[in-house]
């Protein structure tokens, strides 16, 4: 588990507090938005007895810009990246750099407006190379739940699962729930739309080792630049296509072409090219199918003559 940290910042916007989990032990919570120096923007969540306290308090004078010193607060993946309060946590109200606020205040109201308190690109900015670990030393680093930042090649293995899933549109954890539906969402205790999200299983190698993580929205729409609704349509086409006998003794094949990942990788499991477009790939058999997958692939057996 990560250290309780020390952060101070200006509070930028208080949200409403919210009572939990009614019928049990009484609680309530309410997010703040913070912003230090370097104008990151943060979600810091106060807890029980501390947003009763100074999250009325802070609510009270937000207009202000009011300074924080927040000691011994959790780091949570939340939002990517966030901070949370505990029993141990305290915070201390203390208005300063007035000054500078007031003469940062316009960008700042940008920032909060584009919601980069959720922005993994600026949350988590890119390591020194000093801090990046071999995958071999870091795989028991990480079972313990210890942060880690490594390098490698991307590839895809075998996916045996849909490349879609359902998740909150708030705080992105994936939920079971139709996409028309509003949720009180069980991770961010939000009431909250659902959305479609794309998936996928990835497999990071740098020569010590090699691990399997999974990736999702808004990730994972960095490598493949196609919109969730567009790889279900594609997924329900291939089912449509084949009867539900044919569907029971084999699954159509699925091929997922990703033209602009760090290294191009096939997945020998659909009929579907994905690269800048998709493409649905069907005919009888002996048709060619496997021969332009194996073209697209650079796999063709050297004796092969085209």
């Amino acid at each position: 588990m990560a250290q309780p940290k020390d952060v101070r910042g200006i509070v930028i916007k208080c949200f409403s507090s919210q009572k939990m989990k009614p019928g049990q032990e009484p609680s309530s919570k309410r997010d703040v938005i913070i912003v230090n120096e370097e104008k990151k923007l943060l979600i810091l969540t106060l807890w029980n007895y501390i947003n009763e306290n100074e999250g009325n308090t802070l609510d009270q004078i937000v207009e202000t810009g009011p300074m924080i010193f927040a000691m011994r607060v959790k780091v949570t993946t939340f939002y990517g990246q966030s901070l949370s309060t505990s029993s141990s946590s305290a915070i201390l109200i203390n208005p300063q750099l007035q000054n500078w606020y007031t003469n940062s205040r316009t960008g700042i109201k940008e920032l909060l407006e584009k919601q980069t308190y959720k922005d993994t690109d600026i949350l988590l900015p890119p390591p020194q190379e000093r801090d990046i670990l071999p995958i071999g030393k870091t795989i028991t680093r990480m079972k313990n739940g210890k942060p880690t930042w490594i390098k490698g090649t991307l590839n895809f293995p075998r996916q045996d699962r849909s490349f879609t899933q359902i998740g909150c549109a708030t705080c992105l954890k994936p939920v079971v729930a139709d996409v028309k539906w509003i949720i009180t969402c069980s991770a961010c205790k939000k009431q909250s739309k659902v959305q479609l999200m794309s998936r996928a299983i990835i497999e990071i190698d740098d020569g010590t080792s090699s691990i399997a993580a999974s990736i999702s929205t808004p990730e994972i729409e960095k490598f493949i630049k196609l919109d969730p609704n567009d790889i279900k349509d594609a997924e329900e086409n291939v089912e449509k296509s084949y009867a539900p006998d044919e569907q029971k003794k084999s699954r159509p094949k699925k091929c997922l072409v990703v033209s602009n990942l760090v290294s191009m990788n096939l997945i020998m499991n659909s009929s579907i090219l994905i690269g800048l477009r998709m493409t649905l790939l069907l005919g009888p058999p002996s048709y060619g199918k496997t021969i332009l997958l194996l073209a697209v692939g650079g796999k063709f057996a050297k004796e092969l003559k085209y």
